[in-house]
Protein backbone atom coordinates (compact mmCIF):
# COMPACT_ATOMS: atom_id res chain seq x y z
CA UNK A 1 0.00 0.00 0.00
CA UNK A 2 2.18 2.13 0.80
CA UNK A 3 4.46 1.43 -2.36
CA UNK A 4 1.46 2.07 -4.33
CA UNK A 5 0.96 5.37 -2.44
CA UNK A 6 4.20 6.70 -3.30
CA UNK A 7 4.16 5.63 -6.47
CA UNK A 8 0.65 8.17 -7.19
CA UNK A 9 2.86 11.24 -5.35
CA UNK A 10 5.71 10.48 -8.14
CA UNK A 11 4.80 13.10 -11.06
CA UNK A 12 4.13 12.04 -14.14
CA UNK A 13 7.73 12.28 -16.47
CA UNK A 14 6.82 14.39 -19.51
CA UNK A 15 6.47 12.89 -23.25
CA UNK A 16 9.84 13.84 -24.84
CA UNK A 17 8.92 15.95 -27.85
CA UNK A 18 5.72 17.31 -26.32
CA UNK A 19 6.88 20.91 -24.88
CA UNK A 20 4.90 21.74 -21.55
CA UNK A 21 2.24 24.65 -21.03
CA UNK A 22 5.06 26.53 -19.29
CA UNK A 23 7.17 26.31 -22.33
CA UNK A 24 4.35 27.16 -24.89
CA UNK A 25 3.93 30.59 -23.08
CA UNK A 26 7.38 31.54 -23.28
CA UNK A 27 7.20 30.73 -27.07
CA UNK A 28 4.31 32.28 -27.52
CA UNK A 29 5.91 35.75 -25.49
CA UNK A 30 9.21 35.31 -27.75
CA UNK A 31 7.01 35.32 -31.13
CA UNK A 32 4.83 38.26 -30.34
CA UNK A 33 7.83 40.11 -29.18
CA UNK A 34 9.69 39.49 -32.02
CA UNK A 35 6.67 40.87 -34.14
CA UNK A 36 6.33 43.93 -32.46
CA UNK A 37 10.28 44.74 -32.75
CA UNK A 38 10.21 43.87 -36.78
CA UNK A 39 7.02 45.98 -37.19
CA UNK A 40 8.38 48.99 -35.06
CA UNK A 41 11.96 48.66 -36.87
CA UNK A 42 10.63 48.44 -40.18
CA UNK A 43 8.79 51.67 -39.25
CA UNK A 44 12.14 53.21 -37.75
CA UNK A 45 14.22 52.83 -40.73
CA UNK A 46 11.69 53.40 -43.02
CA UNK A 47 11.74 57.33 -41.11
CA UNK A 48 15.50 56.60 -41.16
CA UNK A 49 15.95 56.23 -44.98
CA UNK A 50 13.61 58.88 -45.63
CA UNK A 51 15.43 61.61 -43.77
CA UNK A 52 18.92 60.06 -44.46
CA UNK A 53 18.40 58.04 -48.09
CA UNK A 54 21.63 56.59 -48.20
CA UNK A 55 20.67 52.61 -47.38
CA UNK A 56 24.84 51.45 -47.39
CA UNK A 57 26.01 54.47 -45.42
CA UNK A 58 23.09 54.01 -42.91
CA UNK A 59 23.72 50.63 -42.75
CA UNK A 60 27.09 50.72 -41.54
CA UNK A 61 26.41 53.47 -39.06
CA UNK A 62 23.71 50.73 -37.53
CA UNK A 63 26.84 48.63 -37.67
CA UNK A 64 29.01 50.65 -35.81
CA UNK A 65 26.16 51.51 -33.54
CA UNK A 66 25.93 48.11 -32.04
CA UNK A 67 29.59 47.93 -31.48
CA UNK A 68 30.00 50.69 -29.64
CA UNK A 69 26.90 49.78 -26.82
CA UNK A 70 28.35 45.99 -27.20
CA UNK A 71 31.94 47.48 -26.68
CA UNK A 72 30.59 49.65 -24.11
CA UNK A 73 28.23 47.28 -21.85
CA UNK A 74 31.08 44.80 -22.01
CA UNK A 75 33.55 47.32 -20.34
CA UNK A 76 30.67 48.09 -17.54
CA UNK A 77 30.30 44.34 -16.76
CA UNK A 78 26.80 44.77 -17.69
CA UNK A 79 27.01 42.09 -20.21
CA UNK A 80 30.12 39.36 -21.51
CA UNK A 81 31.23 38.42 -25.07
CA UNK A 82 34.41 36.73 -26.78
CA UNK A 83 37.13 38.56 -27.57
CA UNK A 84 37.66 39.01 -31.17
CA UNK A 85 40.31 37.01 -32.48
CA UNK A 86 41.29 36.38 -36.17
CA UNK A 87 39.45 32.82 -36.86
CA UNK A 88 36.35 33.93 -35.11
CA UNK A 89 36.02 37.02 -37.84
CA UNK A 90 37.16 34.35 -40.70
CA UNK A 91 34.68 32.00 -39.55
CA UNK A 92 32.05 34.68 -38.72
CA UNK A 93 32.59 36.58 -42.02
CA UNK A 94 29.97 34.77 -44.19
CA UNK A 95 26.94 35.13 -41.76
CA UNK A 96 28.64 38.74 -40.52
CA UNK A 97 28.59 39.72 -44.72
CA UNK A 98 25.16 38.29 -45.79
CA UNK A 99 23.13 40.12 -42.65
CA UNK A 100 24.98 43.15 -43.96
CA UNK A 101 24.00 42.55 -47.37
CA UNK A 102 20.20 41.85 -46.19
CA UNK A 103 19.82 45.45 -43.89
CA UNK A 104 20.93 46.76 -47.43
CA UNK A 105 18.89 45.41 -49.03
CA UNK A 106 15.89 46.24 -46.58
CA UNK A 107 16.73 49.48 -46.59
CA UNK A 108 16.69 49.70 -50.66
CA UNK A 109 13.05 48.22 -50.25
CA UNK A 110 11.91 50.79 -47.41
CA UNK A 111 12.98 53.48 -49.17
CA UNK A 112 11.18 52.75 -52.77
CA UNK A 113 8.57 51.15 -51.23
CA UNK A 114 5.89 51.29 -48.23
CA UNK A 115 5.92 49.50 -45.05
CA UNK A 116 3.21 47.38 -46.10
CA UNK A 117 5.32 46.01 -49.07
CA UNK A 118 7.95 45.21 -46.92
CA UNK A 119 6.24 43.33 -43.96
CA UNK A 120 4.56 41.17 -47.02
CA UNK A 121 7.72 40.29 -48.31
CA UNK A 122 9.47 39.45 -44.55
CA UNK A 123 6.33 37.41 -43.96
CA UNK A 124 6.90 34.80 -47.03
CA UNK A 125 9.86 34.22 -45.99
CA UNK A 126 9.54 31.51 -43.65
CA UNK A 127 8.09 28.84 -46.16
CA UNK A 128 11.79 29.75 -48.52
CA UNK A 129 13.40 29.13 -45.22
CA UNK A 130 11.90 26.03 -44.28
CA UNK A 131 12.93 24.77 -48.16
CA UNK A 132 16.29 25.73 -47.97
CA UNK A 133 17.24 24.57 -44.31
CA UNK A 134 16.02 21.34 -45.79
CA UNK A 135 17.31 20.94 -48.91
CA UNK A 136 20.95 23.08 -47.63
CA UNK A 137 21.41 22.44 -44.22
CA UNK A 138 19.43 18.66 -44.04
CA UNK A 139 16.51 19.55 -41.37
CA UNK A 140 13.33 17.68 -41.65
CA UNK A 141 10.56 18.89 -43.64
CA UNK A 142 7.66 20.98 -42.00
CA UNK A 143 4.47 19.15 -41.19
CA UNK A 144 1.74 18.70 -43.55
CA UNK A 145 0.09 21.06 -41.45
CA UNK A 146 3.25 23.36 -40.78
CA UNK A 147 3.42 23.46 -44.70
CA UNK A 148 -0.37 24.39 -45.05
CA UNK A 149 0.18 27.31 -43.18
CA UNK A 150 3.01 28.71 -44.80
CA UNK A 151 1.75 28.19 -48.62
CA UNK A 152 -1.46 30.28 -47.09
CA UNK A 153 0.61 33.34 -45.64
CA UNK A 154 2.79 32.89 -49.15
CA UNK A 155 -0.51 32.76 -51.20
CA UNK A 156 -1.46 35.88 -49.41
CA UNK A 157 1.72 37.92 -50.30
CA UNK A 158 1.07 37.04 -53.89
CA UNK A 159 -2.77 38.26 -53.91
CA UNK A 160 -0.94 41.58 -52.53
CA UNK A 161 1.51 41.13 -55.12
CA UNK A 162 -0.89 41.08 -57.75
CA UNK A 163 -3.81 43.84 -56.27
CA UNK A 164 -0.83 46.68 -55.35
CA UNK A 165 -1.87 49.41 -56.92
CA UNK A 166 1.06 51.33 -56.21
CA UNK A 167 3.17 48.43 -58.19
CA UNK A 168 6.59 49.88 -59.12
CA UNK A 169 9.60 47.62 -61.19
CA UNK A 170 12.27 49.44 -58.79
CA UNK A 171 10.31 48.64 -55.70
CA UNK A 172 9.91 44.55 -56.59
CA UNK A 173 13.04 44.18 -57.81
CA UNK A 174 14.49 45.29 -53.97
CA UNK A 175 11.83 43.65 -52.82
CA UNK A 176 12.69 40.07 -54.30
CA UNK A 177 16.45 40.39 -53.81
CA UNK A 178 15.74 41.31 -49.90
CA UNK A 179 13.19 38.00 -49.99
CA UNK A 180 16.35 36.13 -51.80
CA UNK A 181 18.95 37.68 -49.10
CA UNK A 182 16.68 37.23 -46.32
CA UNK A 183 16.38 33.58 -47.04
CA UNK A 184 20.25 32.62 -46.79
CA UNK A 185 21.11 35.48 -43.92
CA UNK A 186 18.42 33.05 -41.96
CA UNK A 187 19.97 29.91 -42.71
CA UNK A 188 23.43 31.11 -43.32
CA UNK A 189 24.08 32.35 -39.16
CA UNK A 190 22.61 28.89 -38.44
CA UNK A 191 25.14 27.05 -40.27
CA UNK A 192 28.11 28.80 -38.76
CA UNK A 193 26.61 28.12 -35.40
CA UNK A 194 26.63 24.28 -35.71
CA UNK A 195 30.03 24.41 -36.89
CA UNK A 196 31.91 25.50 -33.72
CA UNK A 197 30.11 28.75 -32.25
CA UNK A 198 27.28 27.44 -30.28
CA UNK A 199 27.05 28.78 -27.29
CA UNK A 200 29.52 31.60 -27.98
CA UNK A 201 28.77 35.73 -27.73
CA UNK A 202 29.72 37.12 -30.50
CA UNK A 203 30.46 41.31 -31.21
Amino acid sequence: MMAETRSKEVATPQVPGHPSSLEKLRVAWVVIGYALSSSLLAIVNKYAVTVFPFPAILTALQYLACTIVTLGLGRLKVLEHDSLSLEKVLKFLPAAATFYIAIWTNTQLLRHANVETFIVFRSSTPLLVAIADSVFMGRSWPSGFTFLSLLTIFGGAVGYVVFDTGFTVTAYAWAWAYLIVITFEVSVPLHVLRNGFAGHVLH
